[in-house]
């Protein structure tokens, strides 16, 4: 989701993008987004707010270089969360990946 007065408008290929800008290009190799689409109802809550799910713009994220993984990681109660559960999954599964690929 955007952050008020942050990222409004940013797409997944910003954030990206404002790390290189910071740090240079090349630091990150993959990047982990979400699938699944947040309820209606809480996506109207958020539109009130001015807030929108950030897009995945996949074309530009495999320009910046960068692996994508997309996944279920949404945590939906009264407000929208990554699922830490998920997300700590997937940056597992990463880690150990990484780790058959030195042996």
């Amino acid at each position: 989701m955007w952050q008020p007065g942050e990222t409004i408008a940013f797409r997944a290929s910003d954030h990206v993008r404002a790390i290189y800008d910071h740090s240079g290009p090349g630091l990150i190799d993959y990047v982990i987004v979400n699938t699944a689409p947040v309820r209606p109802a809480l996506r109207r809550k958020y539109a009130s707010q001015q807030v929108k799910p950030v897009e995945v713009d996949m074309d530009r994220l495999e320009q910046l270089g960068v692996k994508v993984v997309a996944e279920n990681l949404l945590q939906e109660s009264a407000t929208v969360r990554h699922n830490p559960a998920a997300a700590a999954a997937v940056a597992i599964r990463l880690a150990r990946e990484g780790l058959g690929r030195r042996k």
